[in-house]
């Protein structure tokens, strides 16, 4: 009985979706130097926090106006695991995302990276997400959409995961990779968005008559049980009865 009323309250106060709101959340380059230490998103949106770009421990800030530029990529082939830019989004209490969208604009100098990823912490870094060869152009946008569930495994997300654009296969260490495409950009495509759906999750309070109604179903069941319980007060009448003929008895006795 226990666990159906435990089953019960849990019905009542399971979590639902209360509403999904796509956000364009933004990192605008214009205006940067190039060489900051990070780049901060233009603005968060209602229910997640979206981290500063940083730079892994593998490249060297390097100025380049209206941008986040770098040098020391590698020269190999593949990904060098300390040369990336990075940024982290937190789901708040309640709330999920899912991603949708994706495009950023980049900048390689003529001598910089000719390939770049994007991969995420979901497995690790495992795998990428996008992949871009430039083929020596120097002005890349990189970009992809997904509208029917969450792209690269952002689904329904409730703990934090983040995001790492890796450079390599630099003709030499000293090119640059840059976030932006620098100066003579459109000040609207000099950047990099994510277009993510956020539902709040919430805890449903059931209204004060289904409270009242549930209460009087358990009390309603409380009541059916208790014919089952009563044999005591039959035995206590039971007792009461012969102790009264016993009194009788030594009554008679006592006038014999």
């Amino acid at each position: 009985m226990r666990t159906l009323q435990g089953f019960a309250l849990a019905l009542l106060f399971a979590p639902s979706q209360l509403w999904a709101t796509p956000f364009d959340v933004t990192y605008t380059f214009t205006g940067s130097p190039g060489n900051q230490v990070s780049e901060a998103v233009d603005g968060n949106p209602t229910g997640a926090l979206f981290s500063d770009i940083t730079r892994g421990p593998g490249i060297v800030p390097a100025a380049g106006v209206d941008s986040m530029n770098s040098t020391a990529w590698t020269t190999g082939s593949s990904i060098d695991p300390n040369d990336y830019y990075e940024w982290t989004i937190t789901p708040l209490v309640g709330f999920a995302i899912d991603l949708i969208e994706y495009h950023s604009t980049h900048l390689r100098g003529e001598i910089g990276p000719r390939t770049f990823e994007v991969r995420n912490s979901l497995d690790g870094f495992g795998a990428f997400r996008l992949k871009v060869a430039t083929n020596g152009e120097q002005t890349i946008i990189g970009g992809g959409t997904q509208t029917d569930s969450g792209m690269w495994d952002v689904a329904d997300l409730t703990a934090p995961v983040t995001f790492r654009i890796y450079a390599f296969d630099a003709e030499d260490a000293s090119g640059e990779f840059r976030l932006g495409v620098g100066e003579d950009a459109d000040p609207l495509e000099n950047k990099l968005f994510m277009t993510v759906d956020i539902t709040e999750k919430v805890w449903e309070v059931p209204e004060p008559a289904t409270l009242v109604l549930f209460g009087t179903g358990a009390a309603g069941f409380m009541a059916k049980r208790r014919p089952g319980r009563q044999k005591a007060p039959a035995r206590t009448e039971t007792a009461t009865v012969t102790g009264r003929r016993r009194r009788a008895a030594c009554a008679s006795r006592q006038r014999r």
